[in-house]
């Protein structure tokens, strides 16, 4: 127990006097779900924008902790589906999502190059909570959903992000392919009138940059 306790207070310790860094990035986010099905799952749903914000710290060399809040929308259409079943049946929706998530960042690579910059490749997973607002354009669409659905606009969601970074200068330089598994089947609206597999997912591809504090601030936490 005593070890335990120590080891606990090591990890504190290290947590507190470490790096933080501030990180903004945008691009392209994903519906993945029971709407506008295609031949491929990627091509499912409407390309709409995102942008996110986070704030990290590293407590070791390979491990972050971050918070991030990302801020985007999400749309489909079952018009643009390949399948004519969807086609006739006709639902879309586009909503906002909003999105606060908490996540542990491991680099798995962080290759020196020559000039001192630094290659990158990490993965990222945690949890979030999804906020989102489905609405329907279509009158007909939007009646059939308030007479035969009921939701709560929020969700536990589960992240997975990978990423490729170019560390130079101190500045991390990235792309990144991100996953969201959320737990409910009304991230479109539609549970009870679709013939629903599994709950509704969603993901980002994103370009950003993290920047140490201290080039900030002169500090090397807020």
């Amino acid at each position: 127990m005593k070890n335990i306790t120590l080891i606990f207070f090591m990890c504190l310790g290290n947590f507190a006097f470490s790096q933080c860094f501030v990180g903004i990035n945008a691009g392209t986010s994903h519906y993945f779900g029971d709407l506008a099905k295609a031949i491929s799952p990627f091509a499912s749903g409407n390309t709409k924008a995102v942008v996110g914000l986070e704030y990290g710290k590293s407590v070791s060399t390979n491990w972050n902790v971050v918070f991030g809040f990302n801020v985007g929308s999400l749309s489909a259409d079952d018009l643009s589906s390949v399948d004519a079943g969807r086609v006739n049946r006709g639902f879309e929706f586009k909503s906002t999502v909003i999105e606060f998530q908490f996540l542990m960042d491991y680099k798995v690579l962080n290759l020196e190059m020559n000039g001192g910059s630094k290659l990158q490749i990490g993965i990222s997973s945690g949890l979030s909570m999804v906020y989102f607002d489905p609405k329907h354009t279509d009158d007909f669409v939007a009646n059939l959903v308030q007479d035969n659905e009921s939701y709560a606009p929020f969700s536990l969601a589960i992240p997975v992000n990978l990423y490729l970074g170019l560390s130079a200068a101190d500045v991390v330089y990235f792309t990144q392919v991100e996953t969201r598994k959320t737990f409910t089947d009304h991230l479109d609206g539609f549970s009870n009138l679709v013939n629903s597999e599994s709950k509704d997912s969603f993901g980002f591809f994103k370009i950003g940059a993290r920047i140490p504090i201290r080039n900030l601030t002169g500090n090397d936490c807020l």
